[in-house]
């Protein structure tokens, strides 16, 4: 293991092997280790970091940053943004189903024909009696 009195060279080749010993530890597992064997300095804390920092193996397989789950609403007012969807309930029967963005309103019609212009008139009928 790690003597105090190596030089930064072979500190550095000793942290290598011990991050690759542990299946390439994290910094925050190393330093832990390090620490409980009464070793951890200012000089090895930098070791560490560029050690694992530069692991091409730790590049290569790091995790994703998190994504947001929920992202924001592109609307800043009623019909604004409308989002329309077209759902089978039968083999001959339908619904289209519309939600307003902003206020999340939610309107459903149903159609006979899954046909543009059926789905334009439907959409059309219960708009103009929406506003």
């Amino acid at each position: 293991m790690l003597e105090k009195d190596l030089s930064a060279l072979e500190k550095k080749s000793q942290i290598i092997k011990v991050h690759k010993q542990f299946g390439h530890a994290s910094i925050d597992n190393l330093k832990k280790l390090i620490k409980n064997a009464g070793l951890l300095d200012k000089e090895l804390c930098n070791i560490i970091n560029d050690v694992v920092e530069s692991c091409d193996t730790c590049i290569r397989f790091k995790k994703a940053p998190p994504r947001p789950i929920v992202g924001l609403s592109k609307a800043s007012d009623f019909n604004d943004t409308v989002s329309v969807d077209l759902h089978q309930l039968h083999s001959d029967l339908y619904y289209l189903h519309m939600i307003d963005e902003f206020t999340r309103y939610s309107n459903a019609v149903i159609i006979k024909k899954k046909s543009f212009n059926e789905s334009l008139y439907s959409l059309l009928d219960r708009y103009i009696w929406c506003t």
